[in-house]
């Protein structure tokens, strides 16, 4: 299964896209761009669904995150841990995993 979200913007941002395939029983959701208040109402569909356990969300090329971005990881976290799933964030780089990183010292992570 492939799924690719995009949003295209004309602010001058990067746009967002979201490309999800299922590698070795784990949907795993390719983030590229901003994660940010305009994307965050396509990310949850695009990424969740009822019967997902195991939900990794590679970072590599997303550029970055506010706190609705943040937020939204962190719904999807909590969604899944009420089910007894998991979500991984892999390849936290630049300005998103600084953003996680400031959130995490804030005590914000849960």
């Amino acid at each position: 299964m492939t799924v690719d979200l995009r949003i295209a913007r004309d602010d001058g941002w990067d746009d967002f896209r979201a490309h999800v395939i299922i590698e070795d029983g784990a949907k795993v959701v390719h983030l590229t761009g901003e994660l940010d208040l305009l994307a965050v109402p396509k990310i949850a569909p695009a990424s969740l669904s009822t019967g997902d356990v195991a939900v990794v969300f590679d970072l590599t090329e997303m550029s970055f995150m506010d706190w609705y971005g943040y937020r939204s990881i962190l719904v999807a976290r909590r969604s899944l841990l009420e089910r007894g799933g998991s979500l991984t964030l892999c390849n936290l780089v630049g300005r998103p995993a600084y953003a996680l990183d400031v959130f995490d010292r804030l005590g914000m992570a849960a």
